[in-house]
């Protein structure tokens, strides 16, 4: 890396180049999945996600951090509707446990059959009231967006967050493939954990082991998490460790997005029933603007 003006390195990161589909026909399903720390906040800058729809079109998009209570998911599903460029069908889980915190939705473009089945929770009551995961059944494989709680300043919550929710999002992600293990279920969203070194730019600080995100006890809850259920992350799938220096969160409080000083929290899983061909790319949007999050997205070839 290069120093800055504030003498702070700059972390350079790896090329990981996206699939050229050339004239062959792109994916069957592009999912991206995003944390955008407020959707208040997009419809007040619209410009990113417009740009993001645009370009990559996805055919389902998974929001985090929404802050949206129930009473306004009209108005936002009326803001949204005015920026897409195509037409999509939303689903929501909102918080009731505290206003304007948490929260995620999913976008499913008009192109694609919607969820024949909708579910909310994974078995975690608190998990449920703060409306942080939606669990929707396509005809060919299952998707889960969560927006996994975190352990806070003080790590106040790390003993539920690693001890109860981790356990439940381990339990519900093994119950879906143990259902029909041909079948593809990707978990996709903010994770609020740095797996491994090089999924944050400062592992050697040793005040990182009590930071929420980079703890030991989040990490190993992880590891366990990909070693019991044999999801895979895709990123690393098709990029393997090549891919250093990429992230996908940055602390505005600490200015270090310009210098790329991040952690990667947000990833989209795949079970062992997706098998490596029908995963055709795996990415991360961290040229994306308008959140302290970047998106990160796969795509899939399900015929």
């Amino acid at each position: 890396g290069r120093k800055g003006a504030t003498g702070r390195v700059t972390i350079s990161r790896s090329n990981t180049p996206r699939q050229d589909y050339g004239s062959a026909d792109g994916p069957d399903v592009r999912l991206l999945s995003w944390n955008v720390n407020g959707l208040r906040s997009v419809f007040r800058d619209p410009e990113p996600l417009q740009e993001l729809i645009v370009r990559e079109q996805p055919h389902v998009l998974c929001l985090q951090e929404t802050k949206i209570q129930e009473c306004h998911v009209t108005e936002c599903e009326e803001a949204m509707a005015s920026l897409l460029p195509r037409q999509y069908h939303s689903l929501w889980s909102c918080s009731t446990a505290k206003k304007g915190y948490s929260g995620v939705s999913i976008w499913v473009d008009k192109s694609v059959e919607p969820p024949s089945r909708v579910e909310y929770g994974i078995g975690d009551e608190q998990g449920l009231l703060e409306g942080r995961t939606i669990t929707a059944y396509f005809a060919d494989w299952t998707l889960v967006t969560a927006y996994v709680p975190n352990s806070g300043e003080g790590l106040r919550r790390l003993d539920y967050r690693v001890g109860t929710w981790d356990r439940a999002l381990m339990r519900h992600l093994q119950s879906l493939h143990e259902a029909n293990p041909t079948r593809p279920v990707l978990c996709c969203g903010d994770l609020n954990v740095a797996h491994q070194n090089i999924d944050f730019f400062n592992p050697e600080e040793k005040r990182m082991e009590k930071q929420a995100g980079t703890t030991p006890q989040e990490r190993d809850s992880f590891h366990r998490l990909l070693k019991d259920t044999k999801f895979v992350d895709t990123f690393r799938s098709v990029h393997g460790d090549e891919g250093r220096g990429v992230f996908t969160y940055w602390s505005t409080r600490a200015g270090n997005r310009q210098f790329n000083r991040g952690l990667r929290l947000d990833y989209v899983l795949a079970s062992p029933g997706m098998s490596r061909s029908q995963l055709q790319d795996a990415f991360v949007l961290d040229t994306v603007l308008g959140s302290d999050h970047c998106p990160v997205g796969v795509d899939m070839r399900l015929s």
